[in-house]
């Protein structure tokens, strides 16, 4: 019994030594240690490649981590919400929202489902002023992200209160050049009226008719919703 008990206490005596170095700062010993616990038997799991990973992206920024990942994915080990929750908040400091929505939307075509955590990152990576960096999106050489990616997103930050962040996104995608469709209007109608922000939500629906797209069933429906929760029965 005491032999089934011993690989796990190592593994966890290692998380929590790798841990502290990290905290110090002290990167390369945290390679030395990594190298001699593959030795000992003891491969890097998740854990531990997420505690490295998080450690390169304080230090040296999310370029540094990407190396990493890379190990990771050679090594059998998949990446995870932390994962990516690190290299987004990574992105964020250095102040690249394509890039944090570029590796939002990487997680999403993985499978892997954001948490909250995910969506206070993504928030963080807001410009304020919201204002790209250079008016267009090439500013950051980045790869537009897919429409599911940003209207997960806004959809994900109204649920989670956050209605003036998503607000603030919409117009963002919006400065940078992003095709608006017609979900992403409606996911903004709906958010907004379910926050209490009708005003908004009839400036975007305004928008929507200018943008060319023309409301369909859902549009109404969420219309009429709001309309009879805050007794606007006039429009």
């Amino acid at each position: 019994m005491a032999d089934k008990g011993v690989a796990p206490c190592a593994t966890m005596l290692a998380h929590v030594g790798l841990a502290a170095l990290c905290r110090e700062g002290s990167i390369a010993r945290v390679e030395f240690v990594l190298v001699d616990a593959i030795r000992l038997g003891l491969p890097p799991d998740v854990v531990t490649y997420n505690t490295l990973l998080a450690a390169h992206c304080r230090a040296a920024g999310i370029d540094a981590s990407v190396p990493v990942v890379r190990r990771m994915r050679e090594a059998g080990v998949s990446p995870d919400a932390v994962t990516y929750n690190s290299l987004i908040a990574g992105a964020a400091r250095r102040g690249l929202p394509m890039r944090a929505l570029d590796l939002f939307d990487e997680m999403l075509r993985c499978g892997i489902a954001p948490d909250a955590s995910s969506y206070n990152a993504l928030m963080h990576s807001l410009p304020v002023p919201v204002r790209p960096p250079g008016g267009r999106l090439s500013a950051e050489k980045g790869v537009a992200p897919c429409a599911t990616t940003y209207n997960t997103l806004l959809d994900g930050l109204f649920r989670a209160g956050h209605a003036t962040n998503a607000y603030r996104m919409f117009r963002y995608l919006q400065r940078v050049g992003l095709p608006i469709g017609i979900v992403t209007y409606n996911t903004m109608i709906n958010g907004l009226c379910r926050s209490g922000k009708v005003g908004s939500a009839r400036m975007v629906l305004k928008e929507l008719g200018r943008a060319g797209h023309a409301p369909n069933v859902i549009t109404y429906t969420t219309v009429m919703k709001c309309c009879f929760r805050y007794g606007r029965f006039d429009q």
